[in-house]
């Protein structure tokens, strides 16, 4: 059983970082629309394979798709492929958090 975690609840577990309020919430949104149930409730730590089927291009494609959702810079490949391990939905926020705005 997931427990009720809504977007405040996921927001409020990076309240000690300085990740912008827009990432976080693009973040919930696109997660959330991975899946069938209504109002599915993204969890920070949810294994991006587990839950999401999300790994290897997938993964790739998330990034480049949050990054435009953000308003962060589009990374190039070999930006993708330098990637620190991300395997929880924190590790992809944090590491959008890290990429440049978008000029």
């Amino acid at each position: 059983m997931r427990g009720v975690h809504g977007l405040d609840d996921f927001v409020a577990f990076f309240s000690g970082e300085e990740i912008p309020r827009r990432t976080l919430v693009e973040v919930y949104k696109y997660f959330q629309s991975l899946q069938s149930v209504k109002d599915f409730q993204v969890h920070p730590t949810d294994n991006l394979y587990k839950v999401y089927g999300v790994w290897n291009e997938d993964l790739d494609d998330a990034v480049l798709e949050l990054a435009k959702r953000c308003g962060s810079k589009t990374p190039v490949t070999e930006d993708l492929q330098n990637m620190p391990a991300v395997r929880t939905v924190a590790d992809i926020v944090r590491l959008l958090s890290r990429l440049p705005p978008e000029k």
